[in-house]
């Protein structure tokens, strides 16, 4: 995903952010945004 896709995201009631480096681990949209 890319950080331009956060908004849309949001808005249709993602609640749940996952990043798969490797492992699967919770994320935010903040982190998503920066790039982490």
């Amino acid at each position: 995903m890319a950080s331009h896709d956060v908004p849309f995201l949001e808005s249709i009631g993602i609640t749940r952010w996952l990043r798969l480096d490797g492992e699967l681990r919770d994320t935010t949209p903040e982190a998503v945004r920066a790039g982490r």
